[in-house]
């Protein structure tokens, strides 16, 4: 679409034209001719940040690959938020145009973002029994397993993590 390419402010004009072709049976013809004027092309503006990341500037602008200049498409905005989800060291990701109901050409995008928790630790159990015969009577597995995660420890959307699984089969 139209908008999709960066044409925000595109409008239709029609027209109705109404011609008798025959007076004695009353036959009309009538044409309509429509024109779109697809307006100023909106072009990517400078890449603004809001709230808090330890993340310098220049990573989030490098994970964005919004270049200023080009021709406004929102599957880049899609592509740039996806990439700084990827990184996972986000808690929150917002991709704005600034100034939205302003009619000009040059938006500014506006990235409100909020790191995440630095450390996380996970840990799954799981159990699992292979026979018809009475709870702990038959053959069974006991699994643990364990992630501790830090995020982002040399400020360069990096990530640190350490995993542990140990299991036990019985018969």
């Amino acid at each position: 679409s139209l908008y999709q390419k960066g044409y925000w402010y595109s409008s239709l004009d029609c027209s109705l034209k109404i011609e008798t072709v025959n007076q004695e049976t009353n036959r009309l013809h009538i044409a309509m001719n429509c024109s779109i004027d697809p307006g100023e092309q909106v072009i990517f503006g400078k890449l603004i940040t809001q709230g808090y990341s330890k993340l310098p500037f220049k990573h989030i602008l490098k994970n964005c690959n919004l270049i200023e200049g080009s021709p406004w498409d929102q599957k880049k905005i899609d592509s740039a938020r996806s990439h700084l989800h990827n990184l996972e060291i986000f808690d929150h990701i917002k991709l704005t145009p600034h100034q939205l109901t302003t009619p000009r050409g040059y938006k500014h995008v506006i990235a409100n973002i909020l790191d995440d928790d630095l450390y996380e630790a996970r840990i799954k159990a799981g159990f699992f029994a292979s026979n018809d015969k009475p709870f702990l009577q038959g053959s069974h597995t006991l699994k643990l397993a364990g992630t501790y995660r830090v995020k982002n420890p040399l400020n360069k959307a990096d990530m640190l993590s350490i995993s542990a699984q140990a299991d036990s089969t019985e018969q």
